[in-house]
């Protein structure tokens, strides 16, 4: 069963930051023999796969990252 892509809202900051991280863990990948990610929603879906399990909110509302 094929699924249609989901498209996710960004907005310019959010967009530039992702471009920049994923650059910057390319350089890193290459740098250690690795393979590097070709597009930034391979990066998105490394960031969902590693915290939406971590992530939590406070009582006043406040989106947090559980750390151990």
């Amino acid at each position: 069963m094929t699924t249609k892509p989901k498209v996710i809202k960004m907005n310019e900051w959010e967009k530039q930051a992702l471009t920049e991280k994923l650059i910057a863990l390319n350089r890193k990948l290459a740098l250690s023999g690795n393979k590097p990610m070709k597009t930034e929603s391979e990066i998105v879906h490394k960031i969902l796969e590693i915290t939406l399990s971590k992530v939590n909110v406070k009582d006043d509302g406040t989106f947090y990252i559980e750390t151990i």
